[in-house]
């Protein structure tokens, strides 16, 4: 049985939290990640890097480029309904896989809607400044969170992710950061292992991206659950520290 913090933790405790979060869910979690990453990047796959103008004949090639969307849309539904059922591990409240993929269809669309919103936001601040954009993408980041657990519309998830980001912008930046820049410098050190190793044995340009693609799978089936888990220790924090009582002073 795992439970999350009652009470306004610093920001290590958050960190480790999330992590004993991770592991106590892994297994569980796990089929998830997997098949999600699957299918969101094994369309990569097919993509002939080798070949002259190849992103240019990926998007003319129409019926690849429809099974890429629903391969991504199904990715989708299974990181939403990853989601919830690590949300109902918190609240000890049982699901099954089935039922956690039946919620996050019934919600697919409303969070399709939710994702335009929250692009066209982001773009619109980047547009002005990059600084507004990486503000708004950091104090709207747990709307997506909200709308799956919360019975809460669009526009309101938004509003309460930024109400409960605002005060304690930094402190949600930082933790969330250090899973992320973890998954990038794995990423980054795969990249470099697989590229001197296919330049020792001289192996093929399209051998080594099918390698990465691979690869890549693995590291966000493995790391896609830790970020998850941290972003909802540190949403449960963040509520904490909204219901904390102000000090006298």
């Amino acid at each position: 049985m795992f439970t999350l913090k009652s009470e306004p933790q610093d920001k290590l405790s958050v960190v480790k939290q999330g992590f004993h979060f991770y592991l106590h869910t892994f297994w569980v979690a796990l089929p998830y990640s997997l098949l999600a990453a699957g299918f969101i990047l094994v369309p990569q796959l097919f993509i002939d890097v080798t070949a002259p103008s190849a992103v240019e004949n990926f998007l003319h090639q129409t019926p690849f480029v429809l099974a890429t969307i629903v391969s991504w849309l199904i990715g989708f539904i299974l990181l939403s309904a990853l989601i919830f059922r690590l949300h109902c591990i918190t609240e000890q409240l049982p699901l099954t896989f089935l039922n956690s993929i039946l919620h996050a269809l019934f919600k697919l669309i409303p969070l399709l809607l939710l994702g335009i919103v929250y692009t066209l936001m982001i773009i619109s601040g980047t547009l002005f400044l990059i600084i507004p954009g990486i503000i708004l993408a950091v104090s709207l980041m747990f709307s997506f969170i909200l709308f799956i657990t919360d019975n809460q519309n669009v526009l309101p998830t938004l509003l309460t992710s930024h109400r409960l980001v605002w005060g304690n912008w930094w402190h949600a930046l930082l933790i969330i950061s250090l899973p992320l820049l973890i998954d990038i410098a794995v990423s980054l050190g795969v990249l470099l292992l697989l590229f001197t190793l296919f330049k020792h044995y001289q192996s093929g340009l399209l051998e080594l991206y099918r390698s990465l693609c691979f690869a890549n799978i693995v590291i966000q089936a493995l790391f896609i659950p830790l970020i998850f888990c941290t972003a909802l220790s540190l949403l449960n924090d963040l509520r904490c520290r909204q219901a904390a009582p102000l000090p006298r002073w």
